[in-house]
């Protein structure tokens, strides 16, 4: 028996950040999925904002920084939207990458 399954709200949450002198700590791509939309999260850097929080990972995708959704954004819009937030407060809306498939 074979079964396909297909996440059909994928998990999202939302995560406040404090930017320090480097930033919020995010190595940031642009997604290769065309079905999909936002910034991916290709690393994170250590000691970073986003690396002590423990609720970001490589995988997961940015939909929604302060308000302002990213779909369309390229990193470099990304990352000027960081850059100009009005204070170092950040209000990421994060699509948690999907857990891997076993395989049986």
């Amino acid at each position: 028996v074979w079964a396909h399954f297909q996440r059909i709200c994928p998990l999202r949450l939302a995560v406040e950040l404090e930017k320090d002198f480097f930033g919020e700590g995010i190595f940031a791509a642009d997604l290769a999925d065309p079905a999909r939309s936002g910034i991916l999260i290709n690393g994170l850097r250590l000691g970073s904002p986003a690396d002590r929080c423990n609720q970001l990972a490589t995988g997961d995708v940015i939909v929604e920084v302060n308000g302002k959704r990213m779909e369309g954004v390229s990193v470099a819009d990304y990352k000027d939207v960081v850059r100009s937030a009005p204070d170092s407060k950040l209000r990421l809306v994060i699509e948690k990458a999907p857990p891997p498939c076993p395989l049986s």
